[in-house]
């Protein structure tokens, strides 16, 4: 993902959340629909409380991502998430999964503030990532994650006086791992964190 040139400052966001996988199961939409009315979801088995901060964009971010996991797989049962994003699209955050099962990708696209699905698309994957090939080396392991908040403080003791501004979560060589990248002026740092230990696995200018 490349970092994008977004004028911001003094953002800070704390979502206490523990990622957690739970799936359902219903028929995954086969179009492209954008939906207008909110969509409510039942709660997690363990209720944790979800801390929202005020963004300099004049946002709030209200859904944690224990909500936006399981919106995805209320939306997209039996399918394995390859990806979460969080960043600022049109003035408002903006949480972007994706997903595959053995033939198909999916997208949702979930308003941070109001948890309207702004987006949703699913499609055939190329021919070689069928039969379940991006599915083994892309699905991100959900299970022991830090939480998002520990994630931020992690990047930012790296970082200082940077502030966060994106979110990734994906996998590569086996290893799930956070992308945060933040933003002091004019300059930019990318750090990459085990989603499980918060070790750091690398710190990366991009001025």
């Amino acid at each position: 993902m490349k970092i994008k040139r977004i004028l911001t400052s003094g953002l800070v966001v704390t979502l206490v959340a523990v990622l957690s996988g739970c799936q359902t199961k219903q028929a995954p939409t086969s179009t492209e629909t954008s939906v207008t009315n909110q969509m409510k979801i039942s709660e997690t088995e363990t209720s944790r409380e979800t801390t929202s901060e005020n963004l300099d964009l004049g946002q709030e971010i209200t859904v944690s991502l224990d909500d936006v996991i399981a919106l995805y797989q209320e939306t997209y049962p039996d399918t394995h998430l390859t990806s979460i994003e969080l960043e600022p699209e049109r003035n408002q955050y903006i949480y972007k999964l994706e997903g595959v099962d053995e033939q198909e990708e999916y997208e949702l696209k979930v308003d941070a503030t109001t948890k309207e699905i702004k987006k949703q698309k699913n499609e055939s994957l190329d021919r070689d990532e069928r039969n379940g090939v991006k599915l083994k080396n892309k699905a991100i392991d959900l299970t022991n994650l830090a939480s998002l908040n520990d994630v931020t403080e992690t990047a930012k003791k790296e970082t200082v006086d940077y502030t966060p501004v994106e979110w990734e979560l994906k996998q590569e060589l086996g290893v799930t791992y956070w992308k945060v990248n933040l933003k002091q002026a004019n300059k930019e740092k990318e750090v990459k964190i085990n989603a499980q230990d918060l070790s750091i696995l690398k710190v990366e200018d991009d001025d």
